[in-house]
């Protein structure tokens, strides 16, 4: 339904004016000239649509990332970490439908977020190296090695697969970093051996990189730092018994 919005105020505030006006005895007669109302250039409309199905979702969401109670920053549990996005939204839904024991969730997707950071951490480490993290720990292992490593060892140090090794050191191989040559006691065999265009490079981000894992955990006491390994622990027992 739609109404000149001009013509209802008047209708609803002018006679309410005019009676207070002679109540208080004022002392110029009640008129046109004591107010004027401006007509609004649109239609005003007493019953606007009703929102669609995306625009409640949104005002939820809205709701809901205001709500104290879901409030999982610094503010609420003292801290400054912040949650993934992902984990916060399964987070929020763990808290619409009322689960038992919301703090815990809250503690696994802390820890899942952190272990996430830290893997962009390590990634943007390596970056400037050409490095991925799957490369860097065949650097690493080669340059622990003095005469090469057997692809198939390195697949299980590794803890990969053939396949995926044998990308890997494809990759090394065409920076330069490595090379394949056939094993000394069996010439069916190859051996992978680091350049020494690798050598400088492993020793050079395995420094890096010991250093800035280190860092991650300077702060905290040695007391500290055997609690927190406790925890993890008895943490990482549930696994095999969570449902």
């Amino acid at each position: 339904m739609v109404v000149d919005g001009g013509a209802l105020i008047g209708r609803l505030v002018r006679p309410a004016l005019d009676t207070l006006l002679q109540e208080c005895r004022w002392p110029f007669p009640p008129g046109p000239a004591l107010f004027t109302l401006r007509r609004p250039t649109r239609p005003v409309c007493l019953f606007p649509a009703q929102p669609n199905g995306a625009a409640l979702r949104r005002r939820a969401r809205r709701r809901l990332s205001s709500s104290k109670s879901l409030q999982f920053g610094a503010k609420s549990y003292g801290g400054t970490m912040k949650l993934d996005q992902k984990y916060l939204a399964l987070l929020e839904e763990a808290q619409r439908r009322r689960v038992s024991d919301v703090e815990s969730i809250r503690l696994c997707f802390q820890t899942l977020s952190l272990a996430a950071s830290i893997d962009r951490g390590c990634a943007a480490l390596l970056e400037p190296h050409g490095l991925s993290e799957g490369r860097f720990v065949l650097l690493a292992l080669l340059d622990a090695s003095t005469y090469g490593v057997a692809p198939k060892a390195l697949a299980e140090q590794a803890g990969v697969t053939r396949g995926t090794v044998s990308g890997l050191l494809d990759g090394l191989e065409r920076e330069e970093l490595i090379e394949r040559r056939a094993d000394a006691n069996d010439r069916r065999a190859r051996r992978v051996q680091l350049t020494p265009k690798g050598r400088r490079v492993a020793k050079t981000v395995v420094e890096q990189h010991g250093r800035w894992t280190a860092g991650l955990s300077a702060n905290l006491s040695a007391s500290e730092r055997s609690q927190l390994t406790a925890l993890l622990e008895k943490v990482a027992g549930n696994l095999g018994s969570a449902t």
